[in-house]
């Protein structure tokens, strides 16, 4: 299997644009079969996960053509049944259940929805949100790695939350129209912080926000309120020689001064990415295993971060 490998230690300095939201992509491909007409859907990401959607989608007899920034959807489904081989490889595509229910939604965003039933939806041209994930992916990158970082194409109002406890944590936080800058010069200060739906703070942000308070001054409380068992990578962390003690619900993180380079493997998408950051941050060299993970969702992930001034690469494994 291929590997990333890391040498820690190096600031990043420039800017770098922020993609479509994966999770945000999917269930509008999905919803997009309910169409009567073609949809013309922009900003999709080069993900994994968006890669298997729409094999899924194709395989059902939908006709898919594929643009450089767009993609055009024709929802000629002859089929209505997927393959396993397929829905088996990501939790998302329980999405294109959804299609069964022709429905108008007001309220999304909020607490509470009304949905109304309408007789027929037609096609139209959407472009997909900024994804907030890996727009705070980079924010804490360039926190963490101590350098300066311009996140661009980015909705600063899709991260209040995080940016508020950055700042509480002692990052510097410029905002921007479409974007923000960050940077970071002195030792973070400890946080304490819930997990929450929307607009709390994000649950796939927990264990990257974690990595930074692993080298605060202090101790931090980091509570899950969504998904209670999410620190399967608290173990990877600690080979690198974090302090972290995890508990019911959540994790004590005592800052440490330093944390070195080790040979780690990523559980899932947003482990991943905090080994990553981890690595970004240590001293030494460190290797993460089972990158496919990383590759369900973010696009060019190493070439952004070689763009910033990372010294990142990816070693492919060898074939069988």
């Amino acid at each position: 299997m291929d590997q990333i490998i890391i040498q820690g230690g190096y600031p990043l300095r420039g800017e770098v644009h922020i993609s479509g939201a994966k999770n945000s992509a999917l269930p509008i491909l999905a919803a997009a079969l309910l169409a009567e007409s073609k949809s013309i859907l922009k900003n999709i990401p080069r993900v994994k996960d968006v890669d298997t959607m729409l094999k899924i989608i194709s395989s059902l007899g939908a006709e898919i053509t594929q643009r450089t920034d767009s993609i055009e959807l024709n929802p000629t489904v002859k089929k209505s049944f997927a393959s396993y081989e397929f829905v088996s490889t990501m939790r998302a595509s329980i999405c294109l259940l959804g299609p069964l229910l022709a429905k108008n939604i007001k309220g999304a965003g909020g607490r509470k929805i009304e949905i109304e039933g309408v007789k027929n939806l037609e096609g139209k041209k959407h472009t997909i949100i900024p994804d907030r994930i890996e727009a705070a992916t980079y924010t804490i990158a360039g926190a963490i790695s101590r350098g300066e970082v311009e996140i661009k194409e980015a909705n600063p109002k899709h991260l209040s939350f995080l940016l508020k406890k950055l700042k509480q944590a002692g990052v510097q936080i410029v905002l921007r129209p479409r974007g923000l800058i960050v940077q970071a010069k002195e030792r973070f200060r400890p946080l304490h912080l819930t997990t929450a739906p929307y607009p709390g703070f994000p649950t796939d942000v927990q264990p990257l926000i974690s990595v930074l308070l692993s080298l605060a001054e202090g101790k931090s409380v980091v509570k899950e309120g969504v998904y209670p068992n999410r620190f399967v990578y608290t173990g990877e962390l600690q080979r690198m020689g974090a302090n972290i003690i995890p508990r019911e619900a959540e994790i004590i993180v005592q800052g440490v001064n330093l944390l070195k380079g080790a040979k780690v493997m990523a559980s899932d998408i947003r482990a991943g990415a905090a080994l990553i950051l981890a690595g970004l941050a240590a001293e030494g060299e460190t290797t993460v295993s089972r990158v496919y993970h990383i590759d369900r969702g973010y696009e060019d992930l190493i070439k952004k971060l070689s763009g910033l001034g990372a010294k990142i690469k990816r070693r492919k494994g060898r074939s069988s």
